[in-house]
C-alpha cells in the first residue's frame, strides 16, 4: 500500500466519519481527502512533478497533515520541517533538500524571506492562511491526481541528529513508512472506533508514525494545541480519548494530577497509552497505570527506524522497550554478539530502516552495513528477547579517569527520591576539555533537598565513581522539540554549579 492509498482506502469506507479534531474545528475523512487532493493539484498545476521536494512548514494544526498528503498525493517526497526552529534554520533545510515548493502560513514566509539568500526559498511557496490561496485553491477538483507511485518511491525526508550528530535529512519510502504502521496497528490492537490523541509533533517520526496510524485504521485522531496536563485529561473525557501517545515526561507530568482532579473526569475511555521518544522509568509507569486504571506500551526507535522494539497489548514487560519487531541484534564494538543481559550496540534490518540519508552517500555507509542499520544505541535483550535501552553511546559520561558512566543508572536512582520529579545526568565540558559528571535537578513543588543530602541519597546505590560530582538544582529541564530532554545543550553549558 501507498501512503496516499491508506487514506484514499478510509475515506471511501467511512466518508463521513471525523478523521481529526482540534482546537480548530473537525474535519470528515471525505472532507480530509478532497482537501488533500485539492492542495496536490494546486501543487502539480505550480509545476511540481514526480519525485520533487515539497517541504511542509506549518504548526500541527489540521493543516499540517492535509499539506503533507497533499505532497505525497502528487508524487512529491515531503520534507518534514520543524514549526520550532528559527528562519535560518528553516532556510538551511529547505537548501539542503532542494525543495521545489513549500506549503507554509504567511508569518514562516515573511520571516524566510527576511533570512533568505539566493536559492534559499523554494519557487512555489503557497502561503494557506491568505485569501489567494482559498480563492485558487476553491477551482481544483476534489478527486485524486492519481500520479503514477510505486512502494520503493521516495516520499518523507525527516531531518534529525540522529547517530552521528549531525543534521541530516532520513528518506524514508512508501514502504518503510507504512510497514511502521501496520506494526503499531497490530501491537496495540488499534480499531476503527479507537480515538488517538497523539501529544507528539508531527515533525517528530514517532509523531508521525503513531498518530498517522490512526489514519490507516480509519480512526479518530486528536490534536493537542499545547500540552497542559489538566487541559489534556478534558479533552480526553470529551472526545472519549482510547489512546493517549507521548514521551515519558509528559506521563510523569499527567501522573502528578491530583486525584481530585483525574476523579472528577470520566476517563474510562481510556484503556492505553504509547510512550515513546525517550527511556520511561518502570515505577512511574507502573503508578500511572494503577491512577488511571490502563495499560502502558513502549516504543523503541529512532528516525531511521521509527519502530525497532515494541510493547504490544499482550507482550509488554514495564522497564523494557518491548520485543524486536525487525531482525536484531546486539553486538560490542567489534561488531561481534555480546551475551544476553551484556550492554551492546543495537543493530537492525527490515522494511521500515530508511533507505538513507539524503544526498549523503558517506553517512549513509557509515550507519548502514548489508542492510544492517547500526543506531549509535546502547541497549541490552534479556533471555525472553525483550529490549531495554541504556543510552546513545554518544551520551555516555566519560570521567576524567577514562571510566564510563551510563546516565540513565543514577537518574533511575535520582528518581526514586519523593522530593525530585525531574533529572538529567550529563558530563558537562569544562574548560580544560573533559567532562564533569553532573546531575541536573527539578524538585517538586514546596519540596527542599541539598546537594548533600541528594549525593548521600544516591551513594546508597551506586558506586561512588558514578556518583555526581556536581548538582544543580532547575526550575525545569531544557527539552527539544519532540519533548526529549536537551542533553546536548546541558553537556555543553559549561556551567554547573559548585560541586556538592
Amino acid at each position: 500500500m501507498l501512503i496516499n492509498q491508506m487514506l484514499e482506502l478510509s475515506a471511501r469506507e467511512v466518508p463521513e466519519k471525523t478523521a481529526m479534531v482540534s482546537e480548530s474545528g473537525r474535519v470528515t475523512y471525505g472532507e480530509f481527502d478532497g482537501r488533500a487532493n485539492r492542495l496536490a493539484r494546486m501543487l502539480l498545476a505550480a509545476g511540481v512533478q514526480r519525485g520533487d521536494a515539497v517541504a511542509i512548514l506549518l504548526p500541527p494544526t489540521l493543516d499540517w497533515p492535509i499539506g503533507y498528503f497533499a505532497a505525497v498525493k502528487a508524487g512529491a517526497k515531503a520534507v518534514v520541517l520543524n514549526a520550532m526552529l528559527k528562519p535560518g534554520e528553516f532556510a538551511a533545510q529547505l537548501h539542503d533538500s532542494r525543495s521545489t515548493a513549500l506549503i507554509t502560513e504567511s508569518r514562516f514566509a515573511g520571516a524566510l524571506r527576511q533570512v533568505a539568500t539566493a536559492g534559499t526559498v523554494p519557487s512555489i511557496v503557497i502561503e494557506i492562511d491568505t485569501p489567494q490561496f482559498e480563492e485558487q485553491v476553491s477551482t481544483m477538483s476534489e478527486d485524486s491526481p492519481c500520479v503514477l507511485m510505486e512502494e520503493d518511491d521516495e516520499c518523507t525526508i525527516i531531518y534529525t541528529s540522529g547517530v552521528l550528530g549531525l543534521q541530516k535529512g532520513v528518506i524514508h519510502t512508501h514502504r518503510s513508512l507504512v510497514s511502521v504502521f501496520e506494526i503499531a496497528a497490530v501491537k496495540i490492537e488499534d480499531v476503527r472506533d479507537d480515538v488517538l490523541f497523539g501529544m507528539i509533533p508531527f515533525f517528530h517520526v514517532l509523531g508521525l508514525v503513531v498518530s498517522f496510524g490512526a489514519f490507516f485504521r480509519g480512526a479518530t485522531l486528536v490534536l493537542p494545541r499545547r500540552f497542559a496536563p489538566r487541559a489534556i485529561l478534558e479533552t480526553v473525557a470529551a472526545e472519549r480519548v482510547t489512546n493517549l501517545i507521548g514521551v515519558p515526561a509528559m506521563f510523569v507530568a499527567l501522573a502528578m494530577v491530583p486525584d481530585e482532579v483525574v476523579n472528577s473526569l470520566d476517563l474510562g475511555c481510556l484503556r492505553r497509552i504509547l510512550t515513546a521518544g525517550a527511556k520511561s522509568v518502570p515505577h512511574v509507569m507502573e503508578a500511572f497505570e494503577k491512577k488511571y486504571g490502563l495499560t502502558v506500551t513502549e516504543i523503541y526507535g529512532t528516525t531511521e527506524c521509527p519502530i525497532i522494539a515494541m510493547g504490544g497489548m499482550q507482550d509488554r514487560k514495564l522497564g523494557t522497550a518491548g520485543l524486536p519487531v525487525l531482525d536484531f541484534k546486539v553486538v560490542d564494538e567489534d561488531g561481534n554478539p555480546v551475551a544476553l543481559g551484556e550492554v551492546g550496540e543495537a543493530l537492525c534490518k527490515g522494511n521500515n530502516v530508511m533507505k538513507g540519508y539524503y544526498n549523503e552517500p558517506e553517512l549513509t555507509a557509515m550507519v548502514l552495513e548489508d542492510g544492517w542499520f547500526h543506531t549509535g544505541d546502547l541497549v541490552t535483550q534479556d533471555a525472553d528477547g525483550y529490549v531495554t535501552y541504556v543510552e546513545k553511546k554518544s551520551f555516555l559520561i566519560v570521567t576524567a579517569a577514562g571510566t564510563k558512566i551510563a546516565p540513565t543508572e543514577v537518574e533511575y536512582v535520582a528518581l526514586t527520591h519523593p522530593a525530585i520529579v525531574d533529572v538529567a545526568y550529563v558530563g558537562v565540558w569544562n574548560e580544560r576539555g573533559s567532562q564533569v559528571p553532573t546531575l541536573f535537578v527539578v524538585l517538586k513543588p514546596k519540596k527542599e533537598l541539598s546537594k548533600p543530602e541528594l549525593r548521600a541519597f544516591c551513594a546508597r546505590s551506586v558506586a561512588d565513581y558514578k556518583l555526581p560530582q556536581r548538582i544543580e538544582f532547575m526550575a525545569e529541564l531544557p527539552r527539544i522539540a519532540s519533548g526529549k530532554i536537551d542533553r546536548k545543550t546541558l553537556m555543553e553549558s559549561g556551567t554547573a554549579a559548585t560541586a556538592a
